[in-house]
């Protein structure tokens, strides 16, 4: 089930939003549930009570950047802010707002009004990026065996002649016996990149890459001087490739 949201200000985007909605849907053979709102304040609320429930209660927000009071652009801060998982696409009157609309929840942008054909293409990508989420690898150590989702992956370092992973919002991390190399050759199509000499980062936990790379819940990951361009281009890619 993949539950989508819409959220603008005007009722006849909002309907033709749903529509499009419907016929994507139905042809792609995908279960969905939809909500609209009629204002950022609206889906503001609903993005407090689902955090407040501890569950992501939207997979995909089609938002106006342009509203008054909340607009779309201060929604998008607060779920990076958040750490949400839902996935943002952005439909605007105004081009100049793209840039100031860019982040790492954010999957492309629609200019209104909205051609049906750029819509499905966006969809497409969006509902791929889902289905990526969905996958993961298989960790073996002296505890057991233990499946990992990938986007549950912070970094993997180096430890002697295995890694570790870790996680998001586990304290401690996961030991693996496969080498730091199997897991660079197994990740780095995966939006995965070597920082570091010892360290791999994903991509979808970043929220700057400064002297450090800092992740979304704070933490940081050194990047070596050797590294750093190569790495910043590629996350630079990574984040152009998902609002094409």
């Amino acid at each position: 089930m993949i539950r989508v949201a819409i959220c603008d200000d005007e009722a006849w985007y909002r309907e033709e939003l749903r529509k499009y909605c419907e016929k994507y849907f139905e042809e792609a053979h995908l279960e969905y549930q939809l909500k609209e709102f009629a204002s950022g304040e609206k889906m503001q609320e609903e993005l407090i009570r689902s955090k407040g429930q501890g569950v992501c209660l939207t997979d995909i927000l089609l938002l106006d950047i342009e509203m008054e009071a909340v607009d779309g652009i201060q929604l998008k801060d607060a779920m990076q802010k958040d750490r949400s998982e839902i996935r943002i696409l952005f439909i605007t009157s105004h081009e100049e707002a793209i840039t100031e609309a860019f982040g790492s929840h954010v999957f492309g942008f629609l200019k209104k009004p909205v051609e049906y054909l750029s819509f499905e293409r966006k969809m497409n990508r969006i509902v791929e990026d889902i289905k990526y989420y969905e996958k993961f690898v298989v960790v073996k150590n002296a505890l057991g065996v233990r499946k990992i989702y990938l986007n549950q992956i912070q970094y993997i370092q180096a430890h002697e002649k295995f890694s570790q992973m870790f996680l998001e919002k586990e304290q401690s991390p996961v030991f693996s016996e496969y080498s730091f190399s199997f897991w660079k050759k197994e990740l780095e199509s995966e939006g995965f990149s070597q920082c570091h000499r010892s360290y791999l980062v994903n991509f979808y936990h970043i929220k700057a890459i400064k002297e450090d790379i800092l992740l979304k819940d704070g933490a940081k990951v050194p990047i070596s001087r050797r590294m750093q361009k190569m790495c910043k281009e590629q996350y630079k890619e990574y984040l152009w490739d998902r609002a094409k």
